[in-house]
């Protein structure tokens, strides 16, 4: 919750997140509420992705990708 309200402090929201808004501009997610917020976690999504967050990969997982695509594209050039 910290880190959606820091993104819209930094996005022109100093005074604060607005606890509502037309639904229109909260579905096209182009202006943050506390209502969205809510609908987000009444709808167990608690990593706030309908919101636009994504999900933090750590270096290590990225290197485990890149390793096993490395593999695979090897396995199809010797077949």
């Amino acid at each position: 919750m910290q880190s959606y309200e820091k993104v819209w402090e930094g996005r022109c929201y100093s005074n604060g997140i607005p606890d509502e808004v037309p639904s229109g501009l909260m579905k096209s997610m182009r202006v943050p509420s506390y209502k969205a917020v809510a609908m987000a976690i009444l709808n167990n999504d608690l990593h706030l992705y309908a919101l636009g967050f994504q999900p933090h990969i750590s270096h290590w997982c990225r290197v485990l990708k890149d390793e096993k695509e490395k593999s695979e594209s090897c396995q199809e050039m010797l077949l």
